[in-house]
């Protein structure tokens, strides 16, 4: 499997083939160690990440200013820290907390000053910068890797494409030079193209795996669908860092007819969080990079569907320890797996705090129930539903070619009364079609009214 994951430098098309193989050789060391991790016994690997925790608690403690006064302020000492039950004694950091301060409050000095600059999108607001070690980059590339290996069943796909964010200091560009251990640089292609040029490097390299965002595959398959055009070479689709709605997944089948959608849970905090099981639609969490924690609006754990609190084991520069700020909504998975693989599996990420809506009764909707009422409406296209004031809303929308317009709209109004349970007033914008704002790469299917949002 080893060689398997990672070919010889001589099968990858490069100028450089002593900086490749320098790759390769950080990378296969990566996987050794996830490998080894794999085969571990249960026992083992729980020890394993109780002494991970424990050592990157004890070390921020001492090291990371930030986490020291957060703690103290709470009235915790890792000293506290004795069981996997105290792990709640810890107080949660909220990405504003972050924000608003300097960012070596929250850095180790003595690893922070080698590591690569990443920073978030800032879709919710100012970007939050993290300072992430090569070896976590390695070794997300080598879980990335074994994800890969599984949806592939064995048979490796050579002919690969990639629509990846190359801003600067993104993460996605952070990994990118990784990926040119295994992928020919040609094959690594912005998600900012114009979807027209996108397409066409579909057309002309025919590849059978393609990664990218939903946002990016979504508005390539809009394009393709006015062009009256399908990809039926793609055999596996992967999907990362974003939600797909049900009719974005709807409208991606329909344009790539044989391929296989799979998804990955990413951020720039935590790197991989969890990837969609090979045999099923679950996502098995990465447990031996993260911690992940489900808890409701109090912060207590919950089965529900609730907030994702992360901790990453595997990076020490800019630790990220018992994080609420990724903003998602999840829900655990309940009993084992089909595939026979233990550990904790997520049932579904239902869509990010700030694009909840939230009504004067203080319910919150989630963008899965949300965008999953407005699909199931017949005769749409694409849509956006902006939430102006707390009973006040106006939905974007592009109608189907033979759609009934009236019909359609009166539609998608009575689908969101039905999840807000409210009298909701909503205003219908027609549109020829619904572009991202210049210099985005997606359309947020859903802009809330939240308080904290800035």
């Amino acid at each position: 499997m080893r060689r398997w994951l990672c070919p010889p430098a001589s099968m990858v098309h490069t100028p450089d083939i002593r900086a490749l193989e320098s790759e390769q050789s950080h990378l296969l060391m990566a996987l050794d160690r996830v490998l080894a991790q794999e085969e571990q016994k249960e026992s083992a690997a729980r020890m394993a990440r109780w002494l991970s925790l424990r050592g990157l608690v004890e070390r921020a403690w001492s090291r990371v200013p930030g986490y020291r006064a957060l703690w103290q302020g709470h009235g915790f000492h890792p000293g506290m820290l004795q069981s996997w039950e105290d792990i709640v004694r810890l107080p949660m950091l909220e990405k504003e907390t972050l924000r608003q301060a300097d960012s070596a409050t929250w850095q180790d000095s003595a690893t922070a000053a080698e590591a690569l600059d990443t920073r978030t999108s800032g879709s919710s607001g100012s970007p939050v910068r993290i300072r992430r070690e090569a070896a976590s980059l390695w070794a997300m590339s080598a879980r990335n890797l074994l994800a890969y290996h599984g949806w592939c069943q064995g048979s490796p796909l050579a002919n690969t494409l990639y629509f990846i964010d190359p801003t600067h200091h993104s993460i996605d560009h952070a990994l990118a030079a990784q990926l040119r251990a295994t992928v020919e640089e040609t094959r690594l292609l912005s998600a900012f193209l114009p979807v027209e040029d996108q397409f066409r490097a579909v057309q002309e390299w025919r590849p059978d795996f393609i990664s990218t965002y939903p946002s990016t595959i979504r508005n390539m398959a809009a394009h393709m669908k006015r062009q009256g055009q399908q990809a039926d070479s793609v055999r596996l689709l992967h999907l990362t860092s974003e939600s797909i709605d049900p009719l974005g997944e709807r409208q991606v089948r329909e344009a790539f007819p044989q391929a296989r959608l799979v998804q990955s849970y990413t951020a720039t905090e935590a790197g991989l969080i969890a990837w969609q099981c090979a045999e099923g639609s679950a996502f098995h969490v990465a447990e031996h990079g993260v911690l992940v924690e489900i808890v409701d609006e109090a912060g207590h754990p919950t089965q529900d569907v609730g907030r994702v609190v992360v901790t990453d084991l595997g990076n020490t520069a800019s630790p990220v320890i018992r994080y609420a700020g990724l903003e998602d909504y999840a829900q655990w998975a309940q009993g084992p797996c089909s595939c026979g693989r233990p550990g904790p599996r997520l049932a579904a990420i239902e869509g990010r705090r700030v694009e909840s809506l939230r009504l004067p009764d203080g319910a919150l909707h989630t963008p899965y129930e949300v965008t999953t009422a407005l699909s199931a409406v017949p005769g749409l296209e694409a849509y956006q539903l902006l939430q102006d004031d707390v009973l006040r809303f106006r939905l974007r929308r592009v109608a189907e070619r033979q759609a009934d317009e009236e019909e359609l709209d009166s539609s998608l109004v009575a689908a969101l009364r039905s999840v807000t349970h409210a009298s909701v007033v909503c205003h219908v914008v027609r549109e020829e079609r619904i572009d991202p704002e210049p210099g985005a790469r997606k359309v947020p299917l859903v802009r809330c009214l939240m308080e904290d949002r800035s």
